[in-house]
């Protein structure tokens, strides 16, 4: 991935200036203020010094900064000076925005806001509609960051800012980008730049759109289309002798070129970027940059430069604080160690690794909060969808109640009739009737098992009911299949596809067991998946299989002593959004294959079930993944690659699983689901099947 600098920044929150505008370094301003809140004799005066004052030292002393402006809320308020007091509410929301206290922050924020839109203060109230912007943004809530956006690009439109107009295009476009709509990022993009030209503006603001609009043809792997905009903005800050923005650029195009495998042109401009970004003392850019380069060694063979990168990353990134640097060296170390066979330093590295992202996961799940929370306008306006997932929800817990009943009612007819045919063997013993009661113990054994038979039968038709019908299939993924093929009548497989919030799910599902047993675990886990998605909401794969554990194991009685069920199931989901060319997943041991230009790529799942084990639980990992046009994606459980047979009645495996796969690219998904079913007949031959046997296949 580019080191995208410039995405990370979304609104420059605006400080007022004030009355007093002292032409001194900042350290001789500080000074000059101080001297001027000490001989003031007005309350507005002092207050306007004090504010900004706070102003000065919001960044290097947050504290003092927050003490001088509460100082200077209380005299302008007593001064009644409703424009300083105003002013003020910026300050203190900007200070405690930049202590991550969003929430304190937005309320500062609206009361300068109110007081701007009494006034009509237009500049004012365009201030505090950036900074709420960024207070929403911070929590997640882009749908409210976008609002305040177009907010401020309607005042500005209305004083004919034109220079500012330029930045709202910008902010509006980073807010698209953050929420995943890279089309709608790369309009206003478009427009920031097509304003710079008409108005021959060449600034940071142009950089900053010529350097999003080429991560945005990045993130679409269109390279040469990333290289041109990356070299137009290094083009410009040369020309404005901006180093910071030359830095990034030199860095972005650097790891362009190891994208297209070009090492030499990747190396000279990833080093080029490093000593800029060292010059300026950046130390957590330097060690992004150092981590680029860490992959391009490391690509080569060149096993101890990329060592030496890592370890001054790290170095770095210590010093910085910057924990999400840290995290990501952490892990390319343990994958380095564990390449050159040092598996002790990669087993303690992949320790740090872990713990770091769990700090981090947990930090970040107020942000979730507030992204979740801001989709409620988008839930609403899907009212009637929802009432449809509902009543199918609905439709589907009855049948899943049913088919449990029937099920139990099959498990208890059979227990009952063993033991009637057990109790019926020793009569005959005892009585000596022994051939007429076997002939007639035979007819009763043929005439339940024939009824066994129809029952199970029977809950097989009702346990199909459940599976997605092949329209719902073919519409929510036109061009996939879904080979299924239990080992007995029914099947502790199963496969399950769901609509919400703009995402297609899918999930390959393993039971512990097969036949009737697996069967009632299949039911189990289509009712909670359906609960977690349909009713729930719960669209991210990790957390869907995060949430499904917790169920299992309570519905289960399930407990670490060792004598309650150890039940449960292996699995595979995906979380589609086509429109944006993206997939994430999560698995419970199985993984996922991409199979792209000839190659496959496996994203592995987590080595856990859904359900009690010995080791700790922790979060399932939720993998995020690219997708371009004619991928293929595919999931399955383990009955194909575990399928004895062949000349030599060994396993099919994995491999040859995948190898298959790569070699049917060129075939439609049906046809491919046709030769995977001959060919695990073909390798069967006489052997009898060993598992159910369930594969997905997508194609993007």
């Amino acid at each position: 991935m580019p080191c995208r600098f410039y995405i990370r920044i979304f609104f420059l929150a605006v400080v007022l200036l004030h009355e007093i505008n002292i032409g001194f370094s900042h350290n001789n301003e500080i000074d000059s203020l101080k001297k001027i809140i000490s001989l003031a004799k007005s309350d507005t005066v002092k207050a306007t010094a004090l504010n900004t004052l706070a102003s000065e030292l919001r960044k290097s002393n947050p504290d003092s900064a927050f003490i001088c402006a509460s100082q200077a809320l209380e005299l302008a308020q007593k001064a009644n000076a409703e424009k300083i007091v105003a002013d003020i509410n910026n300050i203190i929301g900007l200070i405690k925005s930049d202590q991550s206290k969003y929430d304190e922050a937005l309320e500062y924020y609206k009361k300068a806001e109110s007081f701007f839109l009494t006034t009509a203060n237009k500049k004012g109230l365009n201030t505090a509609y950036e900074n709420i912007g960024v207070s929403y943004f911070s929590k997640g809530n882009y749908p409210k960051a976008l609002e305040y956006a177009f907010k401020g690009l309607t005042i500005r439109e209305e004083l004919r800012d034109t220079a500012n107009i330029t930045s709202s295009y910008l902010n509006i476009g980073n807010v698209y980008y953050f929420q995943g709509s890279f089309d709608k990022a790369l309009e206003y993009y478009l427009k920031g730049i097509a304003l710079c030209e008409k108005t021959h503006r060449k600034d940071d603001i142009t950089t900053g759109l010529l350097g999003n609009i080429g991560s945005i043809y990045y993130a679409k792997k269109e390279y040469d289309k990333t290289l041109d905009y990356y070299f137009k903005s290094l083009a410009i800050n040369k020309e404005m002798a901006y180093p910071s923005g030359i830095a990034t650029d030199y860095s972005n195009i650097g790891t362009v070129y190891f994208e297209q495998k070009k090492f030499p042109l990747a190396e000279e401009n990833l080093i080029n970027g490093l000593k800029l970004f060292e010059e300026l003392g950046n130390k957590s850019f330097t060690a992004a940059t150092l981590l680029s380069i860490s992959d391009l060694y490391k690509e080569q063979g060149k096993f101890a430069q990329a060592e030496e990168a890592l370890k001054k990353s790290q170095t770095l990134s210590e010093e910085a604080g910057d924990r999400e640097n840290l995290k990501e060296t952490y892990k390319k170390l343990s994958l380095l160690y564990d390449t050159t066979k040092q598996y002790k330093l990669a087993f303690d590295y992949h320790k740090l690794y872990s713990d770091i992202k769990d700090t981090l996961l947990n930090q970040d799940k107020s942000k979730e909060i507030g992204h979740l929370e801001a989709k409620s306008e988008y839930d609403k306006q899907q009212a009637i969808a929802e009432a449809e997932h509902n009543a199918e929800t609905k439709r589907q817990k009855i049948i899943t109640t049913a088919v449990s009943i029937g099920l139990f009612l099959v498990l208890v007819l059979a227990v009952f009739i063993f033991r009637s045919y057990r109790q019926k063997q020793k009569a005959n013993v005892l009585l000596g009737e022994k051939n007429t009661l076997i002939e007639e113990q035979k007819k009763i054994v043929e005439e339940k098992n024939k009824d066994i038979t129809d029952s199970i039968n029977y809950a097989k038709r009702i346990q199909e009911a459940i599976l997605p019908a092949k329209e719902i299939k073919y519409r929510i993924f036109p061009d996939a299949f879904v080979l299924f093929q239990p080992r007995d009548i029914v099947s502790g497989d199963f496969y399950w596809f769901a609509e919400k919030k703009g995402r297609n799910l899918i999930a390959a599902v393993d039971c512990t067991g097969h036949g009737v047993p697996g069967a009632f675990m299949s039911m189990i886990g289509n009712a909670f998946l359906n609960e977690i998605v349909n009713e729930r909401g719960i669209t991210q794969p990790g957390e869907i299989l995060n949430q499904l554990r917790a169920m299992v194991i309570k519905s289960l009685k399930q407990s670490e002593d060792g004598s309650d069920s150890k039940d449960g199931m292996d699995i595979a989901i995906c979380s589609f959004n086509f429109d944006f060319s993206e997939v994430e997943f999560a698995g419970a041991n199985n993984p996922l294959w991409l199979i792209r230009n000839g190659g496959a790529e496996e994203f592995p799942g987590d080595k856990q079930p859904i359900g009690i084990h010995g080791a700790e639980a922790k979060p399932f990992t939720n993998h995020s993944v690219q997708l371009s046009k004619g991928d293929a994606v595919y999931i399955f459980t383990d009955g194909f690659a575990d399928q004895f047979g062949g000349p030599k009645g060994k396993k099919f495996k994995y491999k040859q699983m995948q190898n298959l796969l790569v070699s049917l690219q060129d075939k439609k998904m049906l046809q491919q689901e046709d030769v995977l079913l001959k060919t695990i007949n073909d390798w069967k031959g006489n052997y009898s099947q060993v598992d159910d046997v369930l594969v997905i296949g997508i194609r993007v």
